[in-house]
């Protein structure tokens, strides 16, 4: 995810979304910005956010497979 510096206000873009499945088959949308970290969402159109997904264990081991591959679904 790049992020562009407007003087006053920096941008962070998304270089992509990624549609993530957990091993007891629910499925989580996520976009990925190197420095910051995952977005964890319910919908691909991020409007619905997954607070506290830290504290599932399913997510976190699909976030952890993610990273582990080199950040590549």
């Amino acid at each position: 995810m790049p992020c562009l510096d407007f003087g006053n206000a920096i941008i962070c873009v998304t270089a992509g979304w990624y549609r993530m499945r957990t091993a007891d088959g629910r499925y989580f949308f996520m976009d990925w910005h190197d420095y910051l970290g995952p977005s964890i969402y319910k919908d691909r159109a991020a409007t619905r956010g997954i607070d506290n997904w830290w504290d599932d264990a399913g997510i976190c081991n699909a976030v952890d497979w993610f990273q582990l591959r080199g950040n590549r679904a």
